[in-house]
């Protein structure tokens, strides 16, 4: 893929070869199969994207209000296929079943990380609120997964590399 000139086909090329590329796909990837369902990704086929690529800036983001349409042309296409109400549906993001992950097939591999001794004997974290937010996980009553998943983001690296 050649890239353009043009700082903003520059930015557009960067985002799809990376981010859509090593992220997005990968987390698309990584769902399905932890949940053995089928996933289809048109957009990813090569003649979409190239046929995307020579598209002039004008049909990617379209000039008007508030910065712009993005993704103008594939907007103007679906409006033939789908009610147009859902064309201009707000972005949802892309979340990984984390914290039902770790109730049930990580929930021993994150009790051993967790195991109060353990963090003890390494001394950086306070095995009792971290105790308490994994039991309110755990009932459901409270959702704590950003801080649970940094504290074994942190536990695996040490047990890995300390």
């Amino acid at each position: 893929m050649s890239l353009s000139s043009d700082p903003v086909a520059r930015l557009i090329a960067t985002d799809t070869l990376n981010f859509l590329t090593n992220e997005i796909l990968n987390m698309v990837e990584l769902s399905v199969l932890a949940l053995s369902v089928t996933a289809h990704t048109p957009l990813p086929d090569h003649r979409v994207t190239h046929l995307a690529c020579r598209l002039p800036i004008a049909m990617k983001i379209h000039p008007g209000r508030g910065g712009g349409t993005s993704k103008w042309a594939l907007r103007q296409m679906l409006t033939r296929y789908v009610p147009p109400e859902w064309i201009n549906l707000p972005k949802a993001g892309f979340l990984m079943p984390i914290g039902q992950w770790l109730r049930c097939p990580l929930q021993e591999w994150a009790e051993d990380l967790f195991e109060p001794g353990l963090m003890q004997r390494q001394g950086d974290l306070q095995p009792e609120p971290i105790q308490t937010f994994w039991r309110q996980h755990l009932s459901r009553r409270f959702d704590h997964i950003a801080s649970l998943w940094t504290v074994l983001m942190w536990q695996a690296w040490l047990v890995q590399w300390a």
